[in-house]
């Protein structure tokens, strides 16, 4: 499909900003589908049009950068977009994460400088109507990592890392990256890792000793990040199935007004109970969200899941009978 010339040279600033060493002709070629030839003149367009961007010859290889520090030019909003991308972002969950929260910060001051006084009071008052938490300091490697990510899924070259799973096991794994995923606050990986042969899904904070790796993958263009999740209750890739959970109470009344999974169907509802069919892949997820509530949370279905669930519970109740006993051999 050919790509507008517009998303194209769109397509080719995003790539020269994900690398401070720049793109050759090759790389640029291959992301947007067009020839070198293309990519040149596209890229001349630009430079006209007043992006600061230099053509580096290493050998015989020549790539091409961007300049970072440059302030964009003047982008063309009207009144309203303006409006609505500044709230947009004091609405949004990722204004509360702190890799984009400075950012973000500092791109709505700048948004704002550009209204009236009158419309500067207005969005003040707009501002002051949201309350968010503060952002918690995250490890500068979780950035790093999300750079190094960006720039293989882009590129379309390969990662290594080590990785250990909820179960403890750790493995050498090497993955064709797709996208980064955000759950919850949370970033995952979503690529195809070639230890399982088949699609993967990793926590970016637990990945180890990451390292970008010099060959080219193809990714699959039929392949549906949204389809890969939406058979899991969050974002693990356990073995699949569908569970039928009752909930009462505060907890009946709140999944009534907040699905607990956008894949689920309601079985029976009433003021005071509800009865849900969810899929998921894996006990953890799903376990975790049903101990959660309570008694106001029941596992139905499937007998087996049922089971895990209540032996989870009694090896709750066993820890705390344990620690009274222990209480009172201190007591006495």
């Amino acid at each position: 499909m050919r790509i507008p010339q517009m998303s194209r040279q769109w397509l080719i600033l995003r790539e020269l900003t994900m690398s401070r060493q720049g793109r050759d002709l090759l790389q640029l070629s291959h992301e947007t589908g067009v020839s070198d030839r293309t990519i040149r003149r596209d890229i001349a367009k630009l430079i006209a049009g007043g992006f600061s961007i230099e053509k580096v010859t290493n050998g015989e290889t020549i790539r091409f950068r961007f300049d970072s520090g440059q302030e964009l030019p003047h982008l063309p909003l009207e009144f309203t977009e303006a409006l609505a991308l500044y709230h947009a972002t004091i609405s949004s969950p990722l204004f509360e994460n702190p890799l984009y929260h400075i950012q973000l910060e500092q791109a709505l001051y700048k948004i704002q400088e550009a209204f009236s006084n009158e419309v500067k009071g207005y969005i003040g008052r707009f501002r002051q109507a949201y309350t968010h938490r503060q952002p918690l300091p995250r490890d500068t490697d979780l950035v790093n990592t999300c750079d190094i990510l960006q720039k293989q899924i882009t590129i379309g070259d390969r990662i290594k890392f080590s990785y250990t799973n909820l179960d403890g096991v750790s493995s050498e794994r090497t993955v064709d990256p797709y996208f980064i995923h955000i759950h919850e606050g949370e970033f995952y990986l979503i690529g195809y890792c070639h230890l399982r042969q088949d699609y993967r899904v990793f926590r970016v904070d637990c990945l180890r000793n990451l390292q970008p790796v010099e060959e080219s993958f193809e990714k699959n263009r039929d392949f549906d990040p949204y389809q890969l999740v939406k058979s899991s209750f969050g974002v693990h890739l356990g073995e699949p199935g569908i569970a039928v959970l009752r909930f009462n109470g505060v907890a009946a009344r709140y999944f009534q007004r907040s699905p607990i999974h956008p894949e689920q169907k309601i079985l029976e509802v009433s003021e005071d109970q509800l009865l849900v069919e969810v899929p998921y892949r894996g006990y953890h997820e799903i376990t975790e969200s049903v101990l959660r509530y309570g008694p106001d949370a029941e596992v139905v279905a499937p007998e087996q899941l049922r089971k895990y669930v209540a032996n989870r519970l009694q090896e709750t109740l066993n820890r705390y009978l344990d620690g009274d006993k222990n209480d009172a051999k201190i007591d006495t």
